[in-house]
């Protein structure tokens, strides 16, 4: 919806933008927020990245639903973190997935 919309269906909005400033303003922001309500949510999203630690002794060639290259890579460079392992060139997002999986399942089995 334009701003000029929004002023048609309430005109106390109308009155309050006689500024051209503060309407363009307005009119970007209403335009944009989607936009950065989805960068919002990625930046938390990697924050949480960034915050998964991996273990120190993490045996990458035992997970073999890591592609080939993954598996070397990781078991060289030895990230600290998933955020750290996002990184590393050649690590897809399909291998992110397979580690937070089987973190998860190590974390689960610790439980027990």
């Amino acid at each position: 919806m334009s701003l000029a919309g929004l002023c048609n269906e309430d005109h106390g909005l109308a009155e309050l933008l006689t500024s051209h400033e503060v309407a363009e303003q307005v009119e970007i922001e209403v335009k944009y927020a989607g936009y950065i309500a989805r960068q919002l949510a990625e930046i938390e999203r990697f924050k949480k990245m960034e915050a998964r630690r991996l273990p120190a002794g993490l045996d990458y060639e035992a997970i073999k639903s890591l592609s080939r290259e993954a598996r070397e890579k990781l078991s060289r460079i030895r990230p600290t973190s998933l955020g750290q392992a996002s990184r590393i060139s050649g690590i897809r997002a399909a291998d992110l997935s397979a580690l937070m999986i089987h973190l998860a399942k190590l974390s689960a089995s610790n439980r027990d």
